[in-house]
């Protein structure tokens, strides 16, 4: 396992590790907001964001695979028989991908559920999860088909999980506050004032993870609902950043 290197560029934060290049978008740069879901904004300015991201993780424009998502449970393999032409259109059904091919850009969108990035040293996955597709078991789903595409061990995979809601915003009610504790006891906290319960979305996924035996690392990324520098669904923004990801050609030995 080799340590994810991120720093901030214009308009996110890049992550790589000599396997993947990753960009987890956010508001800032130029265009601002750029925004990367086709339900929100102009169809050709997505086009745009969605190129410049695949080109940016060293993608070609012309080799985008994305997620429809559907906050559930479903994933497919993704590479270029899959990939769609600039601007990436989805795949049905979708909220997770799963890659081995070398130049193909995989994305998903958010705005409050997390975006999750799992490396393994020949293939990677990208994860849309909200607290339905954990539930579903989603985060378990992608770790154990990146582990059958790979036929490595999961304790040699890295996990990052990106921009999301934070408990000190993520209210729910008793349903979900019982589901989510079903799956991480620990992710769901006191109640708030208006008889609310707090969840902690990031903890549940670090939780499934860590017990399937995948390191996560910590990029630093705040709450989207307090922080302006990501879109937040809750505070009733429709656009979404995204998560764009590119496994490198790796040379010499």
């Amino acid at each position: 396992m080799r340590p994810f290197e991120s720093r901030c560029t214009d308009g996110g934060t890049l992550v790589l590790d000599g396997r993947v290049r990753a960009v987890f978008t956010d508001r800032t740069g130029e265009p601002p907001d750029r925004n990367f879901s086709y339900d929100a904004g102009d169809a050709a300015d997505v086009s745009e964001a969605r190129n410049w991201a695949a080109a940016l993780v060293g993608a070609r424009v012309d080799s985008q695979v994305w997620c429809e998502q559907v906050h559930g449970a479903r994933l497919a393999r993704a590479g270029s028989e899959q990939a769609g032409g600039p601007g990436g259109e989805p795949l049905p059904g979708t909220d997770a991908l799963v890659c081995a091919e070398t130049g193909i850009a995989c994305g998903v969108v958010a705005a409050d559920c997390a975006p999750l990035l799992l490396v393994a040293e020949n293939a990677f996955a990208v994860v849309h999860v909200g607290w339905r597709g954990l539930v579903a078991g989603i985060v378990v789903s992608a770790a154990r088909s990146l582990r059958n595409v790979t036929g490595a061990d999961a304790g040699t995979f890295t996990a990052v999980v990106g921009p999301h809601i934070g408990p000190c915003c993520f209210e729910v009610g008793r349903d979900v506050a019982d589901s989510m504790a079903r799956v991480a006891p620990r992710s769901v906290g006191g109640e708030t004032s208006g008889g609310r319960a707090r969840a902690d979305l990031g903890g549940a996924i670090r939780h499934e993870l860590g017990a399937f035996g995948v390191r996560c690392e910590s990029v630093g990324f705040g709450c989207t609902m307090c922080d302006r520098r990501w879109f937040s669904h809750r505070r009733g923004d429709p656009q979404r950043q995204a998560l764009v990801v590119c496994r490198v050609e790796r040379h010499g030995g």
